[in-house]
């Protein structure tokens, strides 16, 4: 009788190579999560190099198939914990120990994110990859962003990657900063699916979302204002300034040519509690009335909901007859 080659002891046994990859497949997987996480902090400043965020993962997703869900976790905090590290590398000049609490606290949740998305790969196959990666990633970042009530910290959205690539930006307008994060990591792990599955077929994912990436750019992209008015906008920046240096720079930009028709100052200018008897609101005011501009000045004001954070942040827009026109409270 012939033996079936299918079932030879050969093919049953496995080689040594085969043998030897679980034991060092947890070193691929640190190494592949640190160049991931790297290459995301890469995106932002002082680099900028956005064009990484939609390869970014890749390194890190092909590893997700040889991964328990516990060690998806472990791995994917460590890639956080690089990500994170490198982008907040300025927290620490600000509040010392709490940044590496903080980062620590969002690699972890990061990492879980990973954990989730690698246990609905187990349920439904490594096709799974190509919808569970971006709903989890970008449901960690919602929850970090906008989940509690006292601690909301958008920095480093993956979507913000994009601040430079303005063509992408415009995606925002259709679906916020977390649709353009969808697409960035939806787009990462097509890129990885093709690459573990190695069949032509394979990469229809990634072409499609490309696809859809460029179509819902192309949609986005605002009307051409080659006709429309311009409106000179002078910008005043400062950091913890006293408030006269603050009026004497918004003096000085309201004589500047050509001459603005809005004066924006920073967010929290004035540290105090704001409103039309203000010393530095009233100077504001008294200067938009000469110059016949709009001010637009980031303030303090009280709380509109008690128990909350102690004070709202918030832009007050002063009309050129010295009136408070608006106040807007940021989130």
């Amino acid at each position: 009788m012939k033996e079936d080659p299918a079932i030879t002891p050969d093919a049953c046994t496995p080689t040594a190579a085969q043998s030897e990859l679980p034991k060092r497949h947890w070193l691929v997987a640190a190494l592949a999560a640190s160049i991931s996480g790297a290459m995301a902090a890469a995106c932002y400043w002082p680099l900028d190099w956005h064009f990484l965020a939609w390869i970014a993962l890749v390194p890190w997703f092909c590893t997700l198939p040889g991964l328990s869900p516990g060690r998806t976790w472990v791995f994917g905090t460590l890639m956080g914990l690089v990500f994170y590290r490198i982008g907040f590398d300025w927290m620490f000049g600000l509040h010392g120990p709490l940044a590496g609490a903080s980062i620590v606290g969002f690699a972890i949740l990061m990492g879980y994110s990973f954990r989730v998305a690698r246990m609905l790969m187990q349920r439904f196959g490594t096709g799974a990859m190509l919808w569970a990666a971006p709903l989890c990633f970008v449901g960690q970042e919602v929850l970090r962003s906008e989940g509690l009530d006292r601690f909301r910290f958008s920095y480093l959205g993956l979507g913000y990657s994009q601040s430079e690539n303005l063509w992408i930006a415009q995606v925002a307008s259709i679906g916020g900063v977390y649709c353009v994060s969808f697409l960035l990591v939806a787009l990462n792990a097509a890129i990885a699916y093709g690459l573990i599955r190695r069949r032509a077929r394979s990469w229809v994912p990634a072409a499609a979302t490309g696809v859809c990436i460029v179509a819902l750019a192309a949609i986005a992209q605002p009307p051409a204002d080659d006709g429309a008015a311009r409106i000179p906008v002078a910008c005043v920046q400062g950091e913890d300034l006293a408030y006269q240096k603050f009026l004497d720079m918004t003096a000085e930009a309201a004589m500047g040519t050509p001459k603005p028709r809005i004066i924006v100052l920073p967010e929290h200018t004035i540290m105090g509690f704001a409103n039309d008897r203000h010393p530095t609101v009233k100077s504001l005011a008294a200067l938009a009335v000469e110059h016949g501009v709009y001010i637009c000045v980031g303030v303090h004001v009280r709380p509109t909901e008690p128990g909350g954070c102690d004070y709202d942040n918030a832009a007050l827009l002063i009309d050129p007859n010295g009136e408070i026109a608006a106040t807007q409270l940021k989130a």
